[in-house]
């Protein structure tokens, strides 16, 4: 049985859109990969086509798509890309939920998070979650108290 590195090295150079995607980080950058995701390759017109998120990151990559095919060839060479299609598609990223912030009126006070979060932290718990945890039972301590 093939070892899976053989298997992807085969795969990866029968494939074009898998090389593209296996070398991305290095054709566009690690802070640009987040929000150019290459999800279809048409050998046959020799385009790439890259989904971004919206229309404003769109406009910002269009001028660059020279730039993007030009170190795709050095990155890659036989990729045979030579168009970029940026297209907006929302679905290929991920949504982040809005933080809540707290309400005014409700923040503990900072001796009893404290004191909550060493009990926490002695009991075994990571000091990030004994942190939240410790704010969290504060608050609803202080809310019992304020509807007595």
């Amino acid at each position: 049985m093939p070892a899976i590195a053989e298997v992807f090295t085969e795969l990866r150079e029968s494939d074009g859109l898998l090389r593209v995607l296996s070398d991305w980080t290095r054709i566009v950058g690690a802070r640009s990969r987040g929000i150019l995701f290459p999800y279809k390759l048409d050998k046959r017109k020799k385009t790439l086509r890259i989904a971004v998120p919206n229309a404003m990151v769109r406009s910002q990559y269009e001028p660059l798509a020279a730039l993007i095919v030009e170190k795709m060839a050095k990155v890659c060479p036989g990729s045979g890309v030579e168009h970029l299609v940026f297209s907006v598609e929302p679905r290929f990223f991920k949504r982040h939920k809005s933080v809540a912030r707290p309400r005014p009126g409700i923040e503990p006070e900072p001796g009893t998070v404290t004191g909550k979060k060493e009990y926490l932290v002695a009991q075994g718990l990571s000091p990030e979650r004994a942190e939240v945890l410790a704010r969290i039972a504060a608050r609803l301590e202080r809310r019992r108290h304020a509807a007595e």
